[in-house]
């Protein structure tokens, strides 16, 4: 259930709705899989940045201890950076999961940790579906 994700990216000023910076993803109705790392400019103000990893876990499918109810919503883990990276100046960004905690790095210093699951264990994430039906969990 172990997940580390990174990039090295500069923001061009423009991401004022969400946008993907890499995932393996499926949403539907009533349900989410997987994982995904996405970032926004505050739309109110533009010297706030947000990071966001979002995650569906075996608690959140109802799968794990934590008793939460199959199908629940994908659990967001968010950085809030003020001010943001200078717009054309490139960064490290990172994020891990260990089954607890969910953490967001930039340069190596960390900006956001919490559990998704509100401090319950929260297992392994629960990946897309493959076309054949078959699921992939790690």
């Amino acid at each position: 259930g172990n997940l580390t994700v990174e990039a090295w990216m500069a923001l061009d000023g423009d991401a004022t709705s969400m946008s993907g910076i890499a995932g393996a993803f499926q949403e539907g109705a009533g349900y989410a899989r997987g994982w995904v790392l996405q970032h926004q400019y505050d739309p109110n103000r533009r010297d706030s940045w947000f990071v966001s990893l979002g995650l569906a876990t075996e608690a959140t499918h109802g799968v794990g201890s934590t008793g939460a109810a199959a199908g629940s919503p994908l659990r967001q883990v968010v950085a809030r950076v003020t001010p943001p990276p200078p717009t054309g100046s490139w960064f490290h960004l990172a994020a891990t999961y260990d089954g607890w905690m969910a953490r967001i790095f930039l340069d190596g210093v960390p900006v956001a940790a919490s559990s998704p699951c509100g401090g319950g264990y929260c297992g392994g994430i629960v990946y897309p579906m493959l076309a054949d039906g078959r699921g992939v969990r790690t």
